[in-house]
């Protein structure tokens, strides 16, 4: 065998014995992955103690939304806009005294019905972390609850199903991992199975 063809051999070797590396590589990631994907999930602390569950919401679309910034020249447009667009509001559970002019922010009103309360609480709890999905969208939210203990505004959870966002005041323990895997799924199932249930 001459120098050439000895040399044609070894490079032929070392291409088949990278894509086997490159093989078994691809191979443990799917491994890590689906190792992930399959690990048990561990609960915690429920995010509120509840007897109650008020949910609001209102239909507005993502262009009349966006005009909410420009109308702020009233106290009631500046808080429609920071609670239809402000990720950041409110920042306490003392500072939702706004939710008595929700009519006038053209929110609807029903009552969550006591039979959904167990499902809620697999929704709002500590949980380890596992598979999250998050949209790089302006996060719109029209969907509103109000959790409350003995008549008392306790919590309170805004969210964006569009953007798979949220905002969650009141709770003492850790909302970090909240609308991990189907919980956003579950969560609009739920409030979807409420829409008849006006409180009048």
């Amino acid at each position: 065998m001459n120098k050439f063809n000895s040399i044609l051999l070894s490079f032929f070797f070392t291409i088949i014995g990278c894509k086997e590396n490159i093989s078994n590589t691809d191979s443990n990631q799917n491994l890590q992955s689906l190792t992930m994907q399959n690990k048990k999930v561990e609960y915690g602390q429920k995010f509120f103690d509840f007897d109650e569950v008020d949910y609001y919401s209102i239909e507005i679309s993502e262009e009349d939304a966006m005009k909410l910034m420009d109308e702020n020249s009233t106290r009631l447009s500046q808080q429609k806009s920071d609670i239809i667009l402000n990720d950041e509001f409110p920042k306490t559970i003392a500072d939702i005294d706004f939710i008595k002019d929700f009519n006038k922010f053209g929110f609807k009103k029903y009552q969550i019905a006591p039979a959904n309360f167990e499902d809620l609480n697999k929704i709002f709890v500590e949980k380890t972390e596992q598979e999250r999905i998050d949209f790089a969208c302006i996060p719109i939210f029209r969907d509103i609850l109000v959790f409350k203990k003995d008549n008392k505004n306790i919590g309170f959870a805004k969210i964006c199903f569009d953007c798979h966002q949220y905002h969650i005041v009141g709770s003492i323990v850790n909302t970090e991992n909240f609308g991990q895997g189907d919980d956003f799924e579950k969560l609009d199932s739920i409030l979807n199975r409420n829409h008849h249930q006006i409180k009048k």
